[in-house]
C-alpha cells in the first residue's frame, strides 16, 4: 500500500490503493473484510493513480493520462482551504476553512 490516512484513535484507516480505489478500513490489516466504503474505482483506468485535493474543494482520483475517474463533485463548495479526515468515528470527511463538512463517506459508527 501506499500512503494513507489514519484516525487519531488508530482505529480506521483510508488508503488509495494501487488499483485506483480509494478504500475506508476498520483495521490496518487492509483485507477486503475489513473494509467500509470504497470510491468503486478499481482499474477504471491507466496506472499509477493519484488521489489529488484539487484547489476548488474537488477530491479527485486521477490516473496516469490525468483523467478523473472519481471525484466527490464538491468542486466551488465552501472555503478554501479543504481538507479530509479520516474521523474516529469511521467517518471520512471533506471538509472546508470554516471546518464545515461538504462531502463524507457516510460510514459512521454509531456506539
Amino acid at each position: 500500500q501506499e500512503g494513507y490516512l489514519r484516525s487519531t484513535n488508530d482505529a480506521y484507516y483510508a488508503i488509495m490503493q494501487r488499483d485506483g480505489n480509494f478504500v475506508v478500513y476498520t483495521s490496518r490489516d487492509f483485507s477486503p473484510v475489513n473494509a467500509q466504503w470504497s470510491s468503486n474505482s478499481t482499474n477504471k483506468g491507466q496506472q499509477p493513480f493519484r488521489l489529488i485535493m484539487q484547489d476548488n474543494g474537488n477530491l479527485v482520483i486521477r490516473d496516469v493520462n490525468n483523467k478523473v475517474i472519481w471525484s466527490t463533485h464538491t468542486a466551488g463548495k465552501g472555503v478554501k482551504p479543504h481538507h479530509l479526515i479520516m474521523q474516529i468515528d469511521r467517518n471520512l470527511v471533506l471538509y472546508d476553512g470554516n471546518h464545515q463538512p461538504i462531502w463524507a463517506s457516510n460510514t459512521t459508527k454509531w456506539w
